[in-house]
């Protein structure tokens, strides 16, 4: 039997809502025209919920965008915009503005980074003057996470400066440091 992923449901950005005044109305439309295709209600309550619950998460689906959980969440837009340039530029071969665009990258991405831990010090400076430890152990965790790497190991060199060709070999010069008196 072969494991399968679990299927992760796409959470719709509902706070889009309150941050676009067009794309409320847009729902606000949405919704409207939904119920009125809908008609009247059966009498059963069960039944009623749910063709409501569907009309309305149908609605929220053709117009909200997903959530997208960045990889980078301290970058802002106009880096993000930055990074789609510098692809394009690649894809098109010209090398003098993919140079270009990856100067203004690493620029704006080190402000950002910047920007990002300021705003996470202050979330934390405020938790701490509330007494609320929980916001602050979240904030130092969050921060603290190292990127993942694939097995980037130094390699283990004898005396005389040649690097090990086995894992035996690896294992008897670290052993031969570790307990050299």
């Amino acid at each position: 039997m072969k494991a399968t992923k679990p299927q992760i449901q796409e959470k719709l950005d509902v706070e889009a809502l309150a941050r676009d005044d067009e794309l409320a109305d847009k729902y606000n439309v949405t919704v409207t025209n939904s119920f009125s295709i809908l008609g009247s209600l059966p009498e059963d309550v069960e039944t009623s919920w749910a063709a409501v619950c569907t009309t309305i998460l149908d609605a929220a689906r053709d117009t909200l965008p997903t959530v997208i959980k960045p990889k980078r969440p301290w970058l802002s837009t106009k880096t993000l915009a930055i990074i789609h340039k510098k692809g394009d530029a690649r894809l098109r071969g010209s090398l003098d503005e993919w140079r270009r665009y990856k100067g203004i990258f690493k620029a704006k991405s080190k402000a950002d980074l910047e920007v990002y831990y300021g705003h996470l010090a202050d979330e934390a400076e405020e938790s701490v003057r509330q007494h609320n430890l929980r916001c602050v152990f979240q904030t130092i965790r969050q921060i603290g996470k190292k990127p993942t790497c694939s097995s980037a190991t130094v390699p283990v060199q004898h005396n005389d400066g040649h690097p090990c060709k086995s894992v035996d070999e690896q294992l008897e010069v670290k052993f031969a440091e570790q307990f050299k008196n």
